[in-house]
């Protein structure tokens, strides 16, 4: 349980379609400088996707690292609109 306000949720799904044309943007720029093919671009972007629920499920085992605080919880939904808008596009 997140216990966030409707304010902060609300803010949260706001951030991640906003985060999400700037990955866009970020990830095309990246696969056009490194001349990658869109499987492997879809592979790197996989393997970012999953480091965020291993950091979220880690708040549930340790107290100093994972999802604790809410500031937190808008960079997680920067950074998974950031690669939500980047595995689309892809």
């Amino acid at each position: 349980e997140l216990q966030l306000s409707y304010k902060a949720l609300i803010a949260c799904a706001l951030l991640a379609p906003f985060s999400g044309v700037l990955g866009n943007l970020f990830f095309l720029y990246l696969q056009r400088g490194l001349k990658l093919s869109s499987k492997k671009m879809i592979i790197v972007i996989l393997a970012l996707f999953s480091l965020i629920p291993f950091y979220v499920a880690s708040g549930i085992f340790f107290e100093s690292f994972g999802l604790h605080h809410e500031w937190e919880s808008y960079v997680l939904a920067a950074s998974y609109g950031f690669l939500m808008g980047a595995l689309q596009s892809s």
